[in-house]
């Protein structure tokens, strides 16, 4: 349900207004152009499609709107429009069989499975969710212990264990360790030992360096793989596809498209046409254009890739290694990251060759980094001639820290496997669950779906309309049922001589019979649902001045719908607070027509929901303002203008314009009202030429007299004299005039009222 409604930046409501402490019946009074029916068009625009948009409602927002299970019908000029101009037909009305209680029983209890299913389904996702924290949260714990266990080492300073500031790659390396079974109970006092001797000294020395026979090897292979991509490789020409294959360069299409086709020579369906297309000579065709030849030849490009891969890994590798022990500046590392993606961007090449066998390809050669490599080379030799060979033991220290590391670890993630492997069961035996779950209220919408069709039918809303037009007078035209087109029901208007084209009819209609034509299908809208996906959705119903045409029997008919539509559900405790139509979450009512108010509003019989809210529109100065009422009592127009002036003097305002302006309304309506000859002001005579109030008391009348209602001239000068006065004077002289023109007691009444 809406709770609370704010406009701003549209229409007339250029300040924000906010319309709090909606109920779930509200009625809105105001005169035309003060602004309600940009409260209904608002409304309609949370469910209208982004094309429908035509308002600007960017700073406006509402609070407890649910899209998902709300359905939000609006009767405005704008429905007459969609549903009677805009379109031939109307959209059928699907009213419910009420005598079907053992259907609607059926369906009552599988909606109530799937509500227990979703509840269900729900835990589960719960649980799921908490198994997978589990194991997130034994993951971190397990890193915790596990990195923890360097501290031991914290104290070997000149000693750089690998993986110092990441856990997840430290627990990596542990199982690396645990897999090669090189763990080892080892000392920490001949550990501590050991480090005293080889790290004391500054003295290190590199045992590794680069592996010039690698890269010869690499070399040699190079030139073997440059011939085979220099070589254009094309299928057996001679086969009848072969044209087609060239032409269309789908190859590799093709070859990887064969391997989806039953070889047994049967017709079959292409794997990405999905037609029956295959058969015995086309896969033949296609066998014989990729003949042994074409094959060998591809199959030896692919085992010079895998050489070329076995290849480039181990000089990566080998510098890799360099990387671990040399690594100055990081000239190293910067020196593998480009020769890994050369030799990616190689890779590449030759599996592009694969794919595009007839074009011919050379990969760039190792020789470019020999410069590099060289230098690489030649600054270990002559790091190594200054050291001496205390560099392996350094190594099979490190390795054997990290042996004793995987030794006391041992424990602590062998526990964790098992506790993970658990888990696992456990989050698999809850997905089983919850694809039963999900079978079981599949099953359940399908009964729902199949006993909804039995308890429906569309004549029933368009008898209802008819017997509504006939009962009131109304005769000439009536809703008739269009024969269905693919199962969807339409309705028509007819009449007598004009065919059967609804809008046309329409437009021959009088106002007063297109509004009540166009509430009668709405109000059926209301009870029933012109489309299955709105069957459980509740209603949200805005009705925006439905009589302004309309006559008094048609009044009272559109009033006895509202009433019976708003209706409560019983006469005690929260069922007072409900609608008696089950379907309908919340109404909104928005009218100027006094009388309408009044009757629609009448709380005889307490026939109306007890949770109703009362609004008032007002729209002063070009501005919109709602205000909410505590009761049912809504002023006319005049009774505003004494209501406002009375508040003004309250605050002390000193807006004389805005004042003289009301006070100028006030006089012309009474004087309207009461055909007062305005022409002969006594008192006036009687104030001296010097009083101030003679001059307002001048300006006043010469506003009337000049009628105010059109535009003048003498305007400015008129507001320029009140606008000067004393305020005080300004209430004085309305207060004169009254007297003058015998309306006294109607001033002293009107002004106890609007206290």
């Amino acid at each position: 349900m809406i709770v609370s409604i704010k406009l701003k930046n549209i229409t007339s409501y250029n300040e924000e207004v906010t319309i709090s402490g909606l109920k779930k019946l509200n009625f809105f009074y105001g005169n035309n152009g003060s602004g309600k029916s940009t409260i209904a068009k608002y409304l309609y625009h949370l469910n209208a499609s982004e094309e429908n948009q035509y308002l600007n409602i960017e700073s406006c927002s509402q609070i407890g709107y649910d899209e998902e299970n709300s359905q939000l019908l609006v009767f405005d000029e704008n429905f007459i429009e969609r549903n009677f101009i805009e379109n031939e037909n109307l959209n059928g009305i699907f009213s419910l069989d009420e005598q079907n209680e053992e259907i609607d029983k059926i369906i009552k209890t599988e909606q109530q499975k799937i509500k227990a299913n979703d509840l269900f389904y729900q835990e589960l996702d719960g649980k799921k969710s908490s198994i997978s924290q589990s194991k997130q949260n034994n993951f971190t714990t397990l890193k915790a212990q596990v990195f923890r266990k360097r501290d031991v080492f914290k104290d070997l300073s000149k000693l750089s264990l690998k993986h110092s500031g990441n856990s997840n790659n430290h627990l990596a390396e542990i199982k690396t360790v645990l897999k090669e079974k090189k763990e080892k109970d080892i000392s920490l006092t001949d550990i501590n030992t050991r480090y005293i001797e080889l790290f004391e000294n500054e003295i290190l020395e590199i045992k590794t360096n680069v592996k010039v026979e690698l890269y010869k090897e690499l070399r040699s292979l190079e030139n073997t793989i440059n011939k085979v991509l220099d070589t254009i490789i094309v299928g057996n020409q001679d086969v009848d596809v072969a044209a087609l294959i060239e032409k269309l360069n789908i190859k590799k299409w093709v070859e990887e498209g064969i391997n989806y086709t039953d070889k047994t020579g049967k017709n079959q369906t292409c794997p990405f046409c999905q037609e029956q297309t295959i058969n015995e000579d086309l896969i033949k065709n296609f066998e014989n254009y990729f003949d042994e030849t074409y094959k060998t030849k591809i199959k030896k490009i692919e085992d010079l890739k895998q050489e070329y891969i076995v290849s480039s890994n181990k000089i990566i590798s080998n510098l890799q290694e360099i990387v671990e022990v040399y690594n100055p500046n990081q000239r190293t590392t910067l020196l593998v990251t480009e020769i890994e993606q050369f030799f990616t961007d190689n890779i590449a090449l030759i599996q592009y060759k694969i794919d595009n066998s007839n074009e011919k390809k050379v990969i760039t050669s190792l020789f470019s980094f020999k410069k590099k490599l060289s230098n690489l080379i030649k600054s270990i030799n002559t790091h190594n001639d200054t050291f001496n060979s205390l560099g392996e033991k350094k190594v099979e220290l490190k390795e054997d820290i990290w042996s004793y590391l995987a030794y006391h670890s041992k424990d602590e993630i062998e526990k964790n496997v098992e506790d993970e492997y658990n888990l696992a069961l456990l989050f698999f035996e809850f997905d089983e669950i919850k694809k039963q779950v999900y079978g079981a209220s599949q099953k359940s919408l399908k009964i729902i779906e199949e006993n909804r069709s039995l308890t429906i039918d569309t004549d029933t809303a368009k008898d209802s309309i008819n017997d509504i037009l006939g009962s009131s007078g109304v005769t000439g035209f009536k809703i008739e049922k269009v024969e269905e087109d693919n199962n969807i029901p339409k309705y028509y208007l007819k009449r007598e001589g004009l065919g059967s084209v609804s809008s046309e009819i329409f437009k021959t209609l009088s106002e007063g019979e297109k509004n009540f034509i166009s509430f009668l299908y709405f109000h059926q809208l209301c009870i029933g649902i012109d489309n299955e996906v709105n069957r459980e959705k509740k209603k949200i119903v805005v009705i925006d001045d439905p009589v302004s045409s309309l006559d008094s029997q048609v009044l009272f008919l559109v009033t006895t719908l509202i009433r019976d539509l708003v209706k409560k559900k019983g006469r005690t405790g929260s069922a007072r607070n409900d609608f008696f139509n089950e379907s309908i979450r919340q109404v909104f009512v928005l009218t100027h027509n006094t009388y309408f108010f009044k009757e629609v509003t009448f709380p005889m019989g307490n026939k109306l929901c007890y949770d109703i809210a009362y609004f008032q529109v007002t729209k002063i100065n070009g501005k919109s303002g709602i205000t909410q009422l505590d009761k049912n009592n809504i002023d006319n127009d005049y009774n505003l203008l004494w209501r406002a002036l009375i508040e003004l003097r309250a605050n002390d305002n000193q807006n004389n314009i805005v004042i003289g302006n009301i006070m100028r309304r006030i006089l012309q309506t009474f004087l309207n009202f009461t055909k007062v000859n305005s022409n002969e002001w006594r008192i006036i005579e009687e104030l001296p030429q010097d009083d101030p109030k003679r001059i307002i008391f001048s300006s006043l009348i010469s506003q009337i007299n000049d009628d105010s209602h059109e535009s003048n001239p003498l305007d400015e000068l008129h507001f320029q004299r009140i606008g000067q006065a004393n305020t005080g004077d300004l209430f004085d002289v309305f207060e004169l005039i009254f007297k003058d023109i015998g309306g006294e007691e109607h001033f002293n009444a009107m002004s106890a009222i609007a206290t």
